[in-house]
């Protein structure tokens, strides 16, 4: 994709080295992540203590720079990103891994653990009044537009509903909200 963006051969033998050594690295990124948070006395349970959730931030601080800079270098290496850029796409790079791991990792968890909560159809029906709510109002913040100064104090408003997803459903809602409005601010 590098290859027809840039206007050169996507078929070249660079872009696939680079391609496969960028694969390589987030593949690294992943076990390193996964290694490091077994390794953790309170996984899969990382979430129920302030201490765990240090530890999980860190980890994902770490593991992504791994992929970040096996990527940045496999891009500065095989000359497809100029070298003056590849300070910032290092930076860009591992910045969404950060956020990546940070907003999926617990939601997957969360969700993954089936002892957290259970899913009776009260749950089930608070979830969804949840998540339309939180639906409603990040169209209104986030795609409505309008006046400027407005949509900067109703950003505000995602929060109430954040706090009561967390305290109502815990991680589950917590995680769930947190996705969704990521996915609209994104």
């Amino acid at each position: 994709i590098a290859g027809f963006y840039s206007g050169h051969d996507p078929l070249e033998l660079r872009f696939w080295l680079a391609s496969a050594t960028m694969a390589l690295g987030n593949a690294a990124e992943a076990a390193l992540g996964a290694w490091l948070l077994r390794r953790s006395a309170t996984f899969p349970r990382l979430f129920d203590s302030l201490w765990g959730a240090f530890r999980f931030v860190t980890v994902v601080l770490a593991a992504s720079a791994v992929s970040a800079a096996v990527g940045t270098a496999s891009l500065g290496a095989w000359a497809i990103a100029p070298q003056p850029l590849l300070e910032t796409v290092a930076w860009t790079w591992w910045l969404g891994d950060v956020c990546g791991g940070l907003l999926l990792t617990p939601f997957a968890l969360a969700w993954a653990d089936r002892a957290t909560e259970p899913t009776t159809k009260g749950a089930l029906g608070s979830y969804l009044a949840l998540a339309c709510v939180l639906i409603a109002v990040c169209l209104g913040i986030f795609v409505a537009g309008g006046n400027v100064d407005l949509e900067r104090l109703a950003t505000y408003l995602v929060f109430p509903i954040l706090a009561y997803a967390a305290y109502r459903h815990g991680l589950r809602g917590a995680s769930m909200a947190t996705l969704v409005v990521a996915a609209f601010a994104i």
